[in-house]
């Protein structure tokens, strides 16, 4: 691995931690120390090239390791938009010459339908790179000393779920305050005082947001909201390995859609 730090050897996971400051502190040099040591290209399926350059062949404005690029950097630096992943790259040279972007910046637009039309191809993309994770892993474990409190845990294996919450009307406060206010209200009328308005409102939600089926109504996190689940498997140091969403299609992968209990 290379060294962050001159005069002293860090351990993988106290370079982690200076790569966190340093993309605080020094971003144009982290972002230097990202384009000498990582290359994406490496990683980009047959499949994924085949598919973005079917339509238009080599003549696409963009190169698609330039797409990638880009979309790494608004990950990397919490970017919350396409819109100011655009506004980055139109003032920032630095970012522009990593990325590949020599004559032009592709718009938000351009981002957005890109994210909806290659989906299924960036996930094949972060599966090439978690192979690539585990021999990481492997060398470093093999490099650690015999009394680490970490040796071997990269051959665990850890299963959560989580949720991303998007931006639906149903996630609208306002939404789960009006129907609450009409179960209050239906129960003055009706002169129901064990009523619960609470537990009355979410039970009478939809189960899932009109935008999307696949963003249900569901308990993660701690509070009750409409989330895209999804499985997340880590080794024993944290390192995600596979991300699979819960959407039609994972179901159907699966051949089941009905579940006895949630740990099932």
């Amino acid at each position: 691995m290379f060294c962050l730090n001159k005069f002293k050897q860090l351990n993988i996971f106290e370079q982690i931690s200076e790569f966190k400051n340093m993309i605080a502190k020094q971003p144009v040099g982290f972002v230097k120390l990202l384009a000498d040591n990582f290359d994406i290209s490496a990683f980009i399926p047959n499949s994924f090239k085949e598919h973005y350059y079917s339509d238009l062949g080599k003549d696409r404005e963009y190169e698609l390791h330039s797409v990638l690029s880009a979309l790494l950097i608004m990950q990397i630096f919490h970017i919350p938009t396409t819109v100011l992943l655009t506004i980055f790259l139109v003032f920032s040279t630095e970012l522009r010459e990593f990325c590949g972007f020599y004559k032009s910046v592709p718009d938000e637009s351009f981002f957005s339908r890109f994210k909806t039309t290659f989906e299924s191809d960036i996930a094949k993309l972060f599966n090439s790179m978690a192979l690539k994770v585990i021999d990481i892993c492997e060398d470093i474990n093999n490099n650690l000393p015999d009394d680490s409190p970490y040796e071997n845990l990269n051959s665990a294996l850890i299963y959560d779920t989580s949720g991303l919450k998007p931006r639906v009307k149903e996630n609208n406060h306002k939404t789960l305050v009006a129907e609450v206010n009409r179960q209050k209200s239906y129960a003055k009328a009706t002169n129901k005082k064990n009523f619960n308005p609470y537990a009355a409102a979410y039970e009478n939600m939809p189960k899932f947001a009109q935008a999307n089926p696949n963003i249900k109504l569901d308990f993660v996190n701690g509070h009750f909201r409409y989330f895209y689940k999804f499985g997340l498997l880590t080794n024993g140091w944290g390192i995600p390995l596979s991300i699979k969403l819960f959407d039609e299609g994972f179901y159907e992968s699966i051949g089941k859609k009905e579940f006895d209990t949630p740990e099932e």
